[in-house]
């Protein structure tokens, strides 16, 4: 099967160069993680970060202010789920600023090559507890999954066919702050929420890419399910696109979420 264009170009631009150790410590985990395809920038030893797109990369400095990332006092003692884990950076961080318990979810099969494998490398050298679950966002249920104090979905709604339903899933087991980083278009002559559909290759010549809400319809999703919004942040995207740009929003629960299929 022929990779997406974008999975092409991260494949190459992400698999770990030869290493040259520091440390004899050191040996075994940067030639072991060498072999794999990163998409997230994840420290596993000292002197050894993995190559990748997101994390603490020097390429990427400002990323807990783009993601609005909760601080270690905000996490400490807190239960998370981070949905679209990929290569589980966000996971980690989490459990490493004292959330407890941290899951872990990501579709079958992820969408980054070596995705799990990564993961799994990446839990076995840190020492992690973090749980790792295969669910697509719609099967999210409180009976299945529980519920969790903090719920992240980075990077995932415009991905989805069915956009407002994932967030209805999603909303189900969050019990107080919905993090929500996504694609959206500043092209936005209308003073009413809306979102563009992408039916082929337009947003940055990726077919997986299907929507593109602009800020005020993001908004009136995550106010719709339930939730007050407290920090926003929109930032430029350097894709191919209309009017392209990232978003993300922090906003905590004031009211239950509706039931997806009813008129209210």
């Amino acid at each position: 099967m022929k990779l997406p264009s974008f999975l092409r170009r991260a494949r190459r631009a992400t698999q770990g160069p030869p290493v040259h150790p520091d440390s004899p410590l050191d040996i075994d985990i940067k030639t072991e993680a060498s072999k794999l395809h990163w998409y997230h920038c994840i420290k596993l030893a000292p002197d050894y970060t993995t190559p990748g797109i997101v994390g603490w990369s020097a390429d990427t400095p400002d990323w807990e202010k783009k993601y609005l990332f909760p601080s270690a006092e905000e996490l400490r003692g807190k239960s998370l789920l981070d949905i679209g884990t990929m290569n589980g950076f966000f996971a980690f961080e989490a459990e490493r600023r004292g959330a407890s318990p941290v899951m872990a979810m990501d579709r079958d099969p992820p969408g980054f090559p070596d995705a799990r494998e990564a993961f799994n490398f990446a839990a076995r050298t840190l020492g992690s507890r973090v749980t790792y679950r295969v669910r697509s966002v719609y099967d999210l249920e409180p009976t299945d999954s529980g519920t969790f104090d903090f719920v992240l979905m980075y990077g995932v709604l415009y991905h989805l066919k069915f956009p407002f339903y994932g967030l209805y899933r999603a909303a189900s087991v969050c019990r107080d702050v919905f993090l929500l980083e996504t694609h959206v278009t500043l092209k936005d002559e209308h003073s009413w929420p809306m979102m563009l559909f992408y039916p082929g290759n337009e947003l940055n010549d990726e077919p997986t890419n299907w929507w593109g809400p602009n800020t005020r319809c993001v908004d009136a999703f995550v106010e719709h399910l339930g939730f007050r919004m407290e920090k926003r942040l929109t930032h430029q995207q350097n894709v191919t696109g209309l009017a392209p740009a990232r978003y993300t929003v922090c906003c905590r629960r004031v009211r239950p979420t509706p039931p997806p299929f009813s008129e209210l």
